[in-house]
Order: C-alpha cells, then structure tokens, then sequence
C-alpha cells in the first residue's frame, strides 16, 4: 500500500573489513540484511551525501579515512546513514606491553595503544583496552630519534563500571631504551564521584626528543568506600598513545 511504502524503514546496511586499523591498505565491503537493496557511500564528511556513489566492488583505501554509506530500495525509500573511521597506524612504531590487558578488553590486540583508534565515550566499543587491579606500563619505539613536542594517554571513566582515570600518567622517553628521564607527568583532576562517562588526554606538554617512550598510568587500586563495588580492583582503561 502507499502508506506502507511511505513508511517502509529501510535495514541498515553495514561495513565489513578486516580491522578499522591498517597499515599499508585495507579492502572495505557494504553488506546488508536484503539483496535487493542497492548500497550507496562515500568518504570524507556526512554532509558531502552528494558525492555518493553505487557500492560495486571493495573499497581500497591506503589512507586514515571516514567512510559513510546508506541503503536504498526500488522506491527509492533510504536508511539511515552509517559511519565508519579507519585508520592508518605507523608501521615504524612498535610497543611493549609490560602489563597485561583482560581478554574481553583487548581493544583490538597488542598494538591497540598505537593503532590511532579511538574509543568513545562507551568502554564496550571493542577499541578500549582494559587493565584491573593493576598500574598500565609499557613502552613505545618510535622506530627512530623524532623532536616530541606532546605525549598524552586517552583513557575513560565510568566510575559506574568500576573505570577510572589513572591518578597519576608519568612519561619517560630515552634514546637506547636503557636510560630514561622524566619529562613529564599528568595528574587527574576529575572528581572519582563523576559518575558521567569521560574520556580525557592525560599529556604533557614539551620540547624534547627521543625514540623510546614509555608510560606508567598509576590505578586508584581499588573502588572508593562509598561505591557499590568498595573494595573491588579498579579498572583502567586506555585506547591511544598519541606522540606528536
């Protein structure tokens, strides 16, 4: 019927790729729940729907990209738009993990602190990584002496879900990952009552250089007294290194 067709509600389609994170180039795929629909995309920002283009083959993309697509029936009735941010990691870069992160907070694995995704405001995206019980360190090679300029760690809290901002983010960086310096600290300033969910880059300023970074994010250790989960491991959770 017409009113039938007036208010169709089209199923979203939905982007397939290997990870949102590559480092030469990633193939990208639109799927959806009916074959009759067509997929339309495009990149760059969501008001550019002009530029939007028939889905036929995988999108190659070799480049950090914001990738944005909508379906569309024979009655030309559309869904919602959909968006997508892939990355472009630096393959000189490499990491050390000297705590190890839970299983069902991997954030994507290993490099998860230097594949340049962010998490959001929701710790169940798949892009945080989660620590209990325990200070995060690690270390990151810049693959070689580079001019730093900023360091900063983005982490999350919920203090709802037992999550906190570190109290202290301590940043060391060295030449020959033997010998380090201070060069900076970022303390929390977030009240551990904010029971909103916050991400924030702890960082610091500076003007030094260096190849080796490495990072000490500190727990609060355990839930505060007058928290439903008193006395439970705290969770950090992290989701980028950014090193400019």
């Amino acid at each position: 019927s017409t009113i039938d067709k007036k208010f169709s509600i089209i199923p979203l389609p939905y982007f397939e790729a290997a990870s949102n994170a590559f480092i030469d180039s990633l193939s990208i795929s639109i799927k959806g729940l009916s074959d009759s629909l067509q997929y339309y995309y495009w990149t760059g920002y969501k008001d550019e729907v002009e530029k939007a283009s028939v889905f036929e083959l995988p999108i190659i993309i070799k480049e950090p990209t914001d990738i944005f697509a909508y379906a569309m029936d024979s009655d030309s009735n559309k869904s919602p738009i959909i968006r997508a941010h892939y990355a472009k990691a630096d393959p000189n870069r490499k990491i050390e993990l000297k705590t190890t992160y839970a299983d069902r907070y991997a954030g994507g694995g290993d490099r998860a602190l230097i594949d340049g995704l962010l998490g959001g405001d929701d710790f169940r995206t798949g892009f945080w990584q989660g620590y209990q019980g325990a200070d995060l360190e690690f270390t990151v090679d810049l693959g070689s002496i580079k001019p730093i300029s900023y360091i900063a760690l983005n982490c999350l809290q919920d203090a709802g879900s037992w999550i906190w901002l570190p109290s202290t983010v301590q940043f060391e960086l060295s030449d020959d990952n033997i010998n380090f310096i201070l060069v900076g600290q970022s303390d929390n300033e977030l009240p551990l009552d904010l029971m909103e969910s916050t991400t924030q880059a702890m960082g610091v300023r500076m003007r030094r250089q260096g190849r080796y970074v490495r990072v000490t994010a500190k727990t609060i250790g355990t839930c505060p007294a007058w928290h439903p989960g008193a006395g439970g491991d705290a969770w950090i959770f992290a989701d980028e290194l950014v090193v400019e």
